[in-house]
């Protein structure tokens, strides 16, 4: 899980006055605002924060949707590679399999443009994870 919490909030946004150093925080020294850019970018900055910690729940449920995904591709690939799945191909050329059963599955490129679809997937998830680690 990813701690969501932000930076330390020990001095609230606006407060205009800290501690004097050496006087065991009992009076108030008066602090130099940084110029107005400055706190324009810290605005700005704060800004992208919120909107990637927006974000975040979206891309953890994204690896949860990938993992039930990859259960099901799994599956479909013991029944293409390993399974029946020829046979039902067969069967339904053949005529043997009823007009109204939903049969996509069983044309040629279904199964194989899936999985197809999900190395190229994957091989983009593995570059976006190993820029992220570079920077």
């Amino acid at each position: 899980m990813i701690d969501r919490t932000a930076g330390d909030a020990s001095v609230p946004a606006g407060d205009e006055t800290r501690p004097e150093a050496g006087t065991g925080g009992d009076r108030e020294a008066p602090m130099h605002m940084l110029p107005a850019a400055e706190l324009d970018r810290i605005r700005q900055f704060e800004a992208l924060y919120n909107e990637w910690a927006a974000m975040l729940p979206a891309l953890e449920a994204a690896q949860q949707q990938w993992q039930q995904a990859r259960t099901r591709l799994q599956a479909l690939r013991a029944y293409y590679f390993d399974g029946d799945w020829r046979a039902h191909m067969e069967a339904d050329e053949a005529g043997r399999i009823p007009a109204d059963l939903p049969r996509g599955i069983l044309t040629e490129d279904t199964l194989y443009n899936a999985f197809i679809a999900e190395r190229e997937l994957a091989l983009e998830w593995v570059q976006l994870g190993a820029q992220a680690l570079k920077e």
